[in-house]
């Protein structure tokens, strides 16, 4: 179904191609490749559809802290595509991980396409929790979008089954609405994933987005939503 998208319908399995002709030829990348079901399409707090969900295909290649990926979506009720190419660069230093990239984005039916760049700090584990901080920024919009996650990891049955509740606090700066800077949503979730071989794992969650006053000026509310994949690690 992923083969619907025009003009860029082989760019996913040609990247796939690629990277791994890549690898043939050095022995250090790494790859992922997600498809997901979701039942609605949410992002910033706001469920992108007038119904339904999307489908999802990600490719993801990773080598000594460079990842390049392509992430597409399908709408599973609604004529919608869209498709994100990216490039992100993490660097380690002691106490904390920092992450530098670009994604590039093209929607269907038409819209105008956007350029982004993100920054993403995670420290060390404090506790046994994971805190991470990361901010985007979009040309298109001319705004930024902040979010601020607090998540516990969890394993059991031998770490084949990982279980991650999260908090997530968003913020808005000119991102999605120009009226309004601060407050767009607080979400919470649980993420889960079981590996059912070396390479191959189950994944679920489930979450909730609860309205703050961004969502609110644009006389939207709570949602919640689930989904369902597979992963490949190669």
């Amino acid at each position: 179904m992923f083969d619907k998208i025009p003009r860029k319908g082989l760019l996913i399995p040609g990247l796939i191609n690629f990277l791994l002709t890549q690898g043939a030829m050095g022995e250090s990348w790494t790859y992922e490749v997600t498809t997901t079901w979701e039942s609605k399409y949410v992002e910033n707090g706001r469920n992108e559809l007038p119904e339904g969900g999307i489908f999802t295909a990600e490719a993801l290649a990773e080598y000594k802290g460079l990842s390049l990926g392509a992430w597409s979506v399908l709408g599973d009720s609604v004529d919608y595509k869209e498709l994100q190419l990216s490039a992100a660069y993490e660097i380690a230093f002691e106490g904390f991980d920092l992450t530098v990239g670009w994604t590039h984005l093209e929607f269907d039916p038409a819209s105008a396409d956007d350029d982004e760049v993100f920054l993403e700090l995670v420290p060390g584990h404090i506790g046994g929790f994971e805190f991470t901080a990361g901010i985007v920024y979009s040309f298109e919009a001319g705004g930024s979008f902040l979010e601020l996650t607090l998540a516990y990891p969890f394993a059991f049955m031998e770490e084949k089954l990982t279980v991650e509740p999260y908090l997530q606090e968003n913020f808005d700066f000119g991102y999605r609405t120009a009226a309004h800077d601060g407050l767009s949503n607080f979400q919470v979730g649980l993420e889960a994933s079981y590996a059912l071989n070396e390479y191959v794992s189950v994944l679920g969650f489930v979450s909730h987005s609860w309205a703050q006053a961004d969502v609110e000026r644009e006389g939207l509310g709570d949602v919640s939503w689930a989904g369902l994949g597979l992963r490949a690690s190669f």
